[in-house]
């Protein structure tokens, strides 16, 4: 073997510091970091400020369908529909809001109540109810205050809020009209509702929430302890390593237990190279290419400075580069090389381009060009002659190592032995890159590569297919697969799918009288109910008596029942209906179509921003007085009309007229300006202002 090194004439200087064996020390900081007790300004969130929010360009609407003479005869066909399945199934368009799979609600003389399974577990009492299917209990609205109740409809607090929000620790984030707070378990204000702001931190995972105070200031909450931290920066810029240590922004580390900012010093940058926060790279702003790496209590790693620290990878080795020699103004070049978990160097740092993976944790991948790679050991050995290699594995229980490359846009290998060194040729590359993809039955099926594109393999290693596919993809149904593949035809490249099983036994349709397993494309819409296309405008509907029904339209998704119908989406994503027969009932036009079974109706749009409902009868929810209807999830509407928004209740009652540039609900209270203005309006779920 020879020794690869690139042009490395020179290693940069080595800077030791024996005496000093911490970065407080290096930089005389004051080991007992900053105390974060006291009130921290943060970035400004602006949210007493508002400005109007510009309008989206709208989406074009559908192209009136053949038969039609405008789009709204086919939203008078969809009212139809709507009619005839109410008359068929009166829980077609019922009101319910499910809460577990037993569980959910329903609304009777404009009342919400609950049933678990066939009883009847909560009369109707509430005027809007909130859930999820992890809360033990669930929200519920009386006018514009709600509580937190049980499945017998027991309050759990004497007091009621404008908004309750259920944690993951045993706290209920509220808000009443003066701010946000946080309540325990028994009903105490461990934080009284006066805040701007309360959000918990990594998803709920930590017992930390984010306190804002106002605008500008903020500190952290620990849910066990009520510790405060204040520290200047928005909850957005933390990074949490574990319980105890958080990172904010760029230049602070956060000893969150003893509360105090770990390195008192501005100026300082700082980023953890794992996810556990075990060890850190460490700069000055005014030597950002002067990094020094350390562990979370300050001790140094390494005696050495760096200008290029990470990736570490997962087996405690990092990444490091120092620059070799340049005149000022000169072309800077860096060396790299790795070290280990005592900062020590065990690949000298003789490269010239960055070091981004490890090949089993041993070999280093070097680079000529992006074609041309080799591996090289801890020792500097080139292993391998500079070629396109595109993986690699160990064989022979790890004694040899599978080289696989491309050559003249053909897939070759070779094996190196590692013990003598010696590289031998491979006539057949074989597969590579094996990896459980599925079952079939009790065994396991396996994806690989070849030479000829990917294969299923069964559990002893054998090919499943006659030949290997461009790409295989798991399938619409358990122990399936569509193999994707591409062919020339009349001079043209055409993709061709087919839909196999396990054993690699291709479905076979028959459409017009003809057996059919390859195809452009296919859509399950139903048990033996699918959609095949042979090509990309058309296709043929194959019911699950065998019979082929062509449709003219490109079907490319079903979205499950619709009544007796099936609501599906053209390939435009355009939606419609078809029927069971396939027959297209309303064809293709609505950008968005659904039923909306917590208002009781169902919602579409023909154009981006003009969304509106329709009752069970068939007709339009406020008699499409309003530009667009957007439901708040909590009983009301917000309505466009004129370019101007106001609330409209699920009875249609207005409770603010249209005369607001925006208006949205958040966490129980409504938010809006008027136009022109740039002072938010508070308002609580019934339109009355509140003065915050």
């Amino acid at each position: 073997m020879r020794k690869f090194i690139l042009l490395a004439l020179f290693i940069g200087t080595i800077i030791c510091l024996s005496a000093q064996e911490t970065i407080f020390e290096l930089w005389s900081l004051p080991p007992e970091g900053c105390s974060l007790e006291k009130e921290g300004e943060v970035p400004s969130r602006n949210d007493d400020v508002s400005v109007e929010a510009e309008e989206w360009l709208p989406a074009p609407s559908a192209p009136i369908p053949p038969g039609f003479s405008s789009l709204e005869e086919v939203v008078a066909l969809l009212g139809e529909r709507i009619k005839y399945h109410q008359q068929q199934d009166s829980e077609f368009l019922s009101y319910r809001i499910n809460w577990t799979e037993d569980r959910y609600f329903f609304r009777e003389n404009g009342k919400w109540g609950l049933r678990d399974g066939e009883k009847v577990a909560i009369t109707p009492r509430f005027d809007h109810v909130v859930t999820n299917e992890d809360w033990s209990g669930f929200v519920g609205y009386i006018k514009e205050k709600c509580n937190y109740y049980d499945l017998t409809g027991q309050a759990k607090f004497s007091t009621s809020y404008l908004h309750i929000e259920p944690t993951a620790w045993p706290v209920f984030i509220i808000r009443s009209a003066e701010g946000y707070g946080l309540l325990d378990e028994q009903g105490t204000e461990v934080l009284a509702p006066s805040y701007d702001l309360v959000r918990f931190v990594a998803e709920g995972k930590l017992p930390y929430a984010h306190v804002y105070i106002n605008n500008k200031q903020s500190f952290l909450y620990h849910i066990k302890t009520g510790v405060k931290t204040f520290y200047a920066t928005d909850r957005y810029q933390w990074s949490f390593l574990n319980e105890r240590y958080a990172l904010a922004g760029e230049g602070a580390l956060i000893d969150l237990q003893e509360n105090r900012l770990v390195f008192c010093e501005p100026g300082i940058r700082i980023y953890s190279l794992d996810k556990e926060g075990s060890v850190f790279k460490i700069a000055r702003n005014d030597a950002p290419e002067e990094y020094w790496l350390i562990d979370v209590e300050g001790n140094l790693i390494s005696q050495e400075k760096f200008a290029v620290l990470g990736p570490r990878f997962s087996n405690g080795l990092v990444v490091g580069a120092v620059p070799q020699p340049y005149e000022p103004g000169g072309l800077k070049i860096m060396n790299y090389g790795i070290l280990n978990e005592a900062g020590e160097w065990i690949v000298e740092p003789l490269y010239q381009k960055p070091i981004n993976n490890l090949v089993d944790g041993q070999f280093i991948r070097v680079y000529k060009s992006y074609y041309e790679t080799s591996l090289v050991n801890f020792q500097g050995d080139t292993l391998l002659p500079f070629l396109w290699y595109q993986h690699f594995e160990l064989t022979n229980n790890g004694k040899q190592l599978k080289c696989v490359y491309e050559e003249d846009k053909v897939k070759k290998a070779v094996l190196l032995h590692l013990k003598s060194g010696e590289i031998t040729a491979m006539d057949d590359p074989g597969y590579w890159d094996k990896r459980p993809f599925g079952t079939c039955g009790t065994d396991t099926v396996y994806l690989a590569y070849s030479a000829s594109g990917e294969m299923l393999l069964n559990a002893n290693g054998r090919p499943i297919l006659e030949k290997a596919a461009g790409r295989i993809f798991k399938g619409p149904k358990p122990e399936t697969y569509y193999l994707l593949s591409t062919i020339t035809q009349d001079g043209k490249q055409v993709r061709q799918r087919q839909w196999v099983n396990c054993q690699g036994e291709a479905h076979v349709f028959e459409i017009d009288g003809k057996p059919v397993d390859t195809f452009n494309d296919f859509t399950i819409i139903d048990e033996d109910f699918y959609f095949v296309r042979k090509d990309w405008e058309s296709g043929h509907f194959v019911l699950p008596n065998g019979v082929a029904v062509y449709s003219g339209n490109d079907w490319s998704r079903s979205y499950g029942r619709f009544g007796e119908d099936y609501l599906m989406s053209a390939g435009s994503s355009k939606m419609g209906l078809v029927s069971g027969e396939g027959a297209v009932l309303v064809p293709p036009v609505f950008n968005t179509l659904y039923l909306d079974k917590s208002v009781g109706m169902l919602a579409y749009t023909l154009e981006e921003n003009k969304r509106q409902y329709l009752k069970p009868e068939g007709s339009h929810f406020l008699a499409q007085a309003y530009e667009d209807v957007r439901t708040t999830q909590m009983g009301t509407f917000c309505v466009k009309k004129n370019g101007k928004w106001g609330l409209v209740s699920l009875d249609g009652e207005v409770l603010l007229a249209p005369e607001y540039s925006y208006l949205y609900v958040n966490d129980g209270i409504i938010k809006g300006a008027k136009s022109g203005s740039r002072i938010t309006l508070f308002f609580d779920l019934l339109g009355q202002p509140l003065n915050k």
